[in-house]
């Protein structure tokens, strides 16, 4: 019977294997299975209904009863002669019981520890699924967009970018950082002049691209579109430095339509594709696949294509070549 109920307890979270499918705590009877695993109460027990209720949906339907049951055996635990070797880890880490477990790890993270979470990483087995880190991931999130001190800002948003990487939970790769990034970007597009934020930028191109930005709203697109076209200015401005003053005097032109700009791409000659000078080199590491190649000219040229309203825009970087447009 003993072996019978272990088996239960730490399947808890598997369907059942009946018509259903749902998980075992979320049928009508597992108010009894609980009352018959607290009858003859084990501690491999409370461990294997612990791990399923890390692994658990946070919306399932038995998880609040869980919960409770797990809150109010833990004290048979701690009254045992001699402690398990997994309980002591547990045990300091008993708020994960609490309804908003979330809460408190933020409140230390806000204050620039960690020390809780890595502690929780390291020797409490939290399963990678589990639905904790997206909840502390979004609490983190939410304290930041509420902030209101905009001094502060860029160092919590790369804070909580960080949190998410941690977790594993990245921007491109959950949906959970998907929703992180585009509400930090919302947040910052709030911030007075929209200042370009490079590293926020760096972000938002390796995750999602040359900006699709689906999940946030028409001014977060403006505003990181713009940044995406002062960024290419700036880089094509250095591709093309031959004579500072003419390449100074063109920057600045184009620069005053960043916020109108919504497309950008270099397009590089055979020169600066094939140098090994560490400079460009990390050019084009940073660039990828943003950049295109420009064939059929001399190898030194290069060209950006720009879409100004309903204008598309191609400019050569040897001087004389005129800036052609098309409808």
């Amino acid at each position: 019977r003993r072996t019978h109920l272990r088996a239960l307890a730490y399947s808890m979270a598997s369907p059942d294997g009946g018509r259903s499918g749902s998980a075992l705590v979320d049928q009508p009877q597992f108010g009894d299975l609980l009352g018959a695993l607290t009858a003859s109460f084990h501690p491999l027990y409370w461990l294997g209904a612990f791990k399923a209720y890390l692994t658990l949906p946070a919306d399932s339907g038995g998880v609040p009863l869980l919960r409770i049951w797990l809150k109010s055996t833990a004290g048979k635990i701690r009254a045992l002669t001699r402690e398990p070797g997994w309980w002591p880890p547990i045990s300091m880490h008993l708020e994960l019981l609490e309804k908003k477990p979330e809460l408190d790890y933020v409140a230390e993270f806000w204050l620039g520890r960690s020390d809780r979470i890595t502690h929780l990483r390291k020797t409490v087995e939290v399963p990678p699924v589990s639905w904790l880190w997206p909840s502390i991931l979004q609490e983190a999130c939410q304290r930041t967009v509420r902030l209101g001190d905009d001094e502060a800002l860029a160092t919590r948003i790369e804070n909580a970018l960080e949190l998410g990487d941690r977790f594993g939970l990245m921007p491109g790769q959950s949906s959970v950082g998907d929703r992180l990034l585009a509400d930090v970007l919302t947040r910052w597009s709030k911030v007075a002049g929209q200042p370009r934020n490079d590293r926020l930028l760096q972000r938002c191109l390796a995750s999602w691209g040359n900006p699709q930005l689906g999940l946030a709203g028409e001014d977060v697109v403006r505003m990181v579109c713009g940044w995406v076209a002062e960024e290419d200015l700036r880089d094509f401005h250095e591709l093309t430095r031959r004579n500072r003053s003419v390449e100074d005097d063109r920057l600045s032109y184009w620069l005053r339509f960043k916020k109108q700009i919504s497309y950008t791409q270099l397009v590089i000659g055979d020169e600066i594709a094939s140098s090994r000078d560490p400079d460009v080199v990390k050019f084009r590491e940073r660039k990828g696949a943003r950049l295109g190649r420009l064939q059929e000219s001399s190898q030194s040229n290069n060209a950006i294509i720009i879409r100004l309203g309903d204008l598309w825009i191609v400019e050569f970087s040897e001087i004389g070549n005129a800036a052609y447009p098309y409808n």
